[in-house]
């Protein structure tokens, strides 16, 4: 599935890391980017092979750390919604499944987190 973005608009261009004041209840600021993405997956902001943010970038303008981001890109790609490319950064791998919005954090295999150290 190949979708096409209007005059060479980049997903990288369109879309931010920026999470609202509404918290979700309990959950992490991790949990909440990998649901930032998601719903941008969902309301076709993001569609299959976009490059999301560097995760270096996403960081400095979102005011999120590093290591948050990069978790959560690596859960996502956990979940088979993000694939890694070396090199080339990261991508939607496909549309999100129903089931994505309500995979717990606990059933998921576990995914290395970065410290700073």
């Amino acid at each position: 599935m190949s979708h096409e973005h209007p005059a060479g608009v980049s997903a990288v261009g369109r879309f931010r890391v920026v999470l609202s004041s509404d918290r979700r209840s309990g959950w992490s600021l991790q949990e909440r980017v990998e649901q930032l993405v998601r719903d941008a997956i969902a309301d076709g902001v993001l569609v299959e092979g976009d490059q999301l943010p560097p995760y270096r970038v996403a960081a400095a303008t979102s005011g999120l750390s590093i290591h948050t981001i990069l978790n959560a890109y690596r859960a996502l790609i956990v979940d088979g919604v993000v694939r890694s490319v070396p090199g080339d950064g990261y991508f939607i791998a496909g549309p999100v499944r129903y089931r994505d919005f309500f995979t717990a954090s606990d059933d998921r295999p576990s995914v290395p987190s970065v410290t700073a150290g």
